[in-house]
């Protein structure tokens, strides 16, 4: 017999032929040591130099893919390398502390536009913990596209008519 959901009040029914059958009492089972990293909110298109927006959330895992809700130990998460635009850096609060088993990054940034962007989720005591690879970030450059257009020119100033000459007739 083996549970692999951490929970509360599961209980056990034993039954045979030809006896009564007999629930136990509900009993719980808590997830076990945090082994693995796992994103469970993920940023989606976000306009370069602003927050990523979901905020990221890293839930702490056991081996079985559950919940790990004490685990209280720092997160970090970086650009993965070789992804994104060259030279772009993660602003905002790299490392948090989970509460709860979940690490929230609610003001993290990338400036430089570009696709393709993977961030990745360490904590030094789970040796290769992000889970399944990493988030998949898209940084949407319209606002670099704006900011490098050309302003347009006024119109020149029109002369003002002159009372004295009648208008001229464009036919």
């Amino acid at each position: 017999l083996r549970i692999d959901n951490a929970g509360s009040g599961y209980k056990l029914e034993v039954t045979a032929a030809g006896l009564a059958s007999d629930t136990s009492a509900a009993f719980t089972i808590t997830a076990g040591a945090a082994t693995a990293l796992a994103f469970t909110a993920q940023p989606t298109t976000t306009t370069a130099g602003t927050a990523l927006n979901p905020a990221v959330d890293v839930t702490a895992r056991d081996a079985l893919g559950n919940p790990v809700t004490d685990f209280a130990g720092p997160v970090t998460l970086t650009i993965t390398a070789g992804t994104g635009t060259s030279g772009a850096t993660l602003a905002g609060t790299r490392t948090v502390t989970a509460v709860a088993g979940v690490a929230s990054f609610g003001d993290l940034s990338i400036a430089k536009a570009g696709t393709g962007y993977t961030l990745s989720a360490t904590n030094p005591d789970i040796p290769g913990a992000t889970e399944g690879g990493s988030a998949a970030v898209w940084i949407d450059g319209c606002r670099e596209v704006i900011e490098a257009m050309p302003l347009l020119k006024p119109a020149m100033p029109q002369p003002k008519p002159d009372p004295a000459k009648p208008p001229r007739d464009e036919k």
